[in-house]
């Protein structure tokens, strides 16, 4: 299964890229909107593409620790194991926090937390400072991120073409 269908089914870009946009979401037109999830959904991609993941699963060793549900998402923490290339003595396994979101008969992931870290709120105070260094002008945004996209998507095939 490719990444780009691993997105598409199982990981809710959508509800990502308004939480990381947060408060500046009502501050773009439609048209902009539009554009700004288009982008997400490519910038995503993109950085996972920069990792030489394998998502042969058979292989994977993990635990559920815990599952904690509240009105509108379900929390799965799973102690993972790390592959012997990632391993060290200290650090052979890792907790992972899944925050998972139900949506028409359709489990997905919302959001990754690791240790006290949150991907989508480390994403959004970068997008929050951009967003502020542009004097909240959402089209020059819009444009800067649409460079970071094109840059990003551009450093995904060249490590991509050199394995």
């Amino acid at each position: 299964m490719g990444l780009e269908n691993i997105f598409n089914e199982d990981i809710d870009t959508n509800y990502m890229a308004r939480f990381v946009i947060g408060k500046y979401w009502r501050l773009m037109n439609d048209e902009q909107q539009e554009r700004y999830l288009s982008l997400f959904d490519r910038y995503a991609i993109s950085l996972y593409k920069n990792y030489p993941l394998d998502f042969d699963t058979t292989g994977l060793d993990f635990n559920v620790v815990s599952v904690n549900q509240n009105q509108k998402f379900t929390d799965v923490t799973c102690s993972i194991t790390l592959p012997e290339q990632f391993a060290t003595e200290t650090m052979k396994n890792i907790n992972v926090k899944f925050k998972l979101s139900q949506e028409n008969n359709k489990t997905k992931i919302v959001d990754l937390i690791l240790g006290q870290s949150s991907l989508l709120q480390t994403y959004r105070n970068r997008f929050y400072n951009n967003i502020k260094e542009l004097d909240e002008e959402m089209e020059w945004f819009l444009e800067d991120f649409h460079d970071m996209v094109i840059s990003s998507e551009k450093t995904a095939q060249e490590k991509f073409d050199s394995y």
